[in-house]
């Protein structure tokens, strides 16, 4: 049997709460993933101007843990990144932490990304200024993701590198061989410690983690990046895992498919339903982290850059579709287009307000609302994990 994110939430968030100290950004993502598409998030009516016909629905929480609202905006944000794509070959380079680090991270969830992403772009850029390797500034776009496969946790950074980069007369130099050396950097600084670890643990651990491998994988050399950026892109927003994944059992858990890159086979994972959802909840970002950053010549200081290279490099114009924003339908009879009002609730009282700027799109094409309508509602379910008001994201 199917579900969705979003119901397993409803059903198990209020004990799960209830049992565990959580962060405020998991409550935040549980309320606004509760909420999506029903009357909590406010309501809109699309009808004809001739009253020919009208349809019903709630607005979306865009909250970027939720699976359930994100495909514009994962489509929009990779039309965005292949526009910023020099056309080069490119390297994907994934750099880990060791999985010892683990309960570290959890603990200094800012600081430990904050370093990784330093560390992974200083290291690339360190070693490609160079000139014993390549003597030029490359273009880089590090995505940071805390999951493996079967939503272990598991922080890595995935990083879309150029076959070349901008030397110091301002021209381009690319990279003849097909390998990319990698670098490794540490800054330890401040950190806070779990309950049960001491100083002295801490420092045995980082002395054996000196000796350990880094762990940084890098792929065979791409002809472009659009592969690495359309991967990219599905976990952008969303989440770590989509609504198509899930299928209840009949002992009432959850069953999800995942892709063993060990055995590099399809497998079958079954969880109880907290279990899964501490997994999920557990790679909620911290509030107001980016979790894709760009340096050297994808920064966005370089765009002008971009425009001389590209045209430089003669590349052939490839033909995209572009993705379209939500339009108003229009009427199967009169073909004129729908009229839209936009509903929201304050307290126990409805009130008829302007389309708001977050959700003016209303919901995505072909994914309807949850089957409440606006004549049915008795109200909106409250939530009393967070105070009303509190920004969702």
């Amino acid at each position: 049997m199917r579900t969705t994110v979003s119901e397993l939430i409803r059903q198990e968030f209020p004990a799960y709460a209830a049992r565990r100290k959580l962060r405020i950004e998991e409550h935040k993502a549980a309320q606004a993933m509760m909420a999506c598409r029903t009357s909590v998030m406010g309501s809109f009516e699309y009808s004809c101007p001739e009253g020919h016909e009208s349809w019903q629905g709630h607005h979306s929480c865009h909250h970027r843990s939720c699976p359930q609202c994100n495909g514009q905006a994962k489509a929009a944000w990779l039309d965005k990144t292949l526009d910023r794509l020099l056309p080069c070959d490119h390297f994907h380079v994934v750099m880990t932490l060791p999985h010892e680090l683990n309960d570290l991270w959890r603990h200094n969830r800012v600081w430990f990304s904050q370093t990784l992403f330093a560390c992974a772009a200083d290291s690339l850029k360190q070693m490609l200024v160079d000139p014993r390797h390549l003597g030029a500034i490359p273009g880089l776009m590090l995505a940071e993701h805390t999951w493996g496969r079967s939503l272990i946790f598991h922080p890595h950074v995935h990083c879309l590198v150029t076959a070349g980069g901008v030397d110091a007369a301002d021209q381009w130099r690319a990279i003849d061989s097909d390998f990319l050396l990698p670098g490794r950097a540490l800054d330890i600084r401040k950190l806070a410690l779990p309950g049960d670890c001491s100083v002295r643990d801490i420092r045995r651990l980082l002395f054996l983690l000196a000796r350990k491998p880094r762990h940084v994988r890098i792929e065979k050399r791409y002809s472009h990046g659009r592969g690495v950026a359309g991967y990219l892109a599905r976990y952008v927003k969303g989440g770590p895992i989509g609504n198509r994944r899930l299928t209840c059992t009949a002992q009432n858990k959850l069953r999800f498919r995942y892709f063993d890159h060990r055995s590099h086979q399809h497998r079958w994972l079954t969880l109880e339903r907290q279990q899964f959802l501490a997994r999920l909840l557990s790679h909620v970002p911290p509030a107001w982290r980016q979790r894709v950053r760009y340096y050297g010549l994808y920064h966005s200081h370089r765009r002008q850059l971009r425009s001389r290279l590209g045209e430089q490099m003669h590349a052939p114009q490839i033909a995209r579709t572009r993705t379209r924003l939500f339009q108003p339908p229009r009427c199967r009879q009169c073909k004129r287009p729908y009229q839209s009002r936009h509903w929201r609730f304050h307290g126990n009282y409805l009130y008829q307000v302007s389309a708001p700027r977050r959700v003016r799109q209303g919901v995505e094409v072909g994914v309807p609302s949850r089957p409440n309508t606006l004549s049915g509602d008795t109200g909106p379910p409250h939530f009393s994990f967070l105070p009303s008001g509190t920004p969702l994201n």
